[in-house]
């Protein structure tokens, strides 16, 4: 997993363990063409951190956000969907992610 921050670090709060995540994403292949927004669906992603409910690549990347601090997340196809097709995401895709804390409880 490769991350890099978009915002400059200290102007968000990292959640602790076990805190509910609300996450704007936007997901897009190497070719610049996108799978999933969250912008656009207007349905980000609510998650439990550590309930390992998504790929690995996010499970990783999650303990690392802070609220209002951008990221972005290349992933490789091993901690993706491997050679799985899922959805509209080819097998042995690597996915990028630009993701966005915006609160947690």
């Amino acid at each position: 997993v490769d991350i890099s921050y978009l915002d400059p670090a200290g102007i968000g709060v990292q959640p602790p363990a076990g805190s509910t995540l609300l996450i704007q994403y936007k997901g897009f292949f190497e070719d610049g063409s996108f799978f999933d927004d969250s912008y656009v669906t207007e349905k980000p992603i609510v998650v439990t951190l550590g309930q390992s409910k998504l790929i690995k690549g996010l499970e990783l990347v999650l303990p690392l956000l802070e609220t209002n601090r951008r990221v972005l997340v290349r992933i490789a196809p091993a901690l993706a969907y491997g050679n799985q097709v899922v959805a509209n995401v080819p097998a042995n895709s690597t996915l990028i992610y630009l993701l966005e804390l915006t609160e947690f409880d």
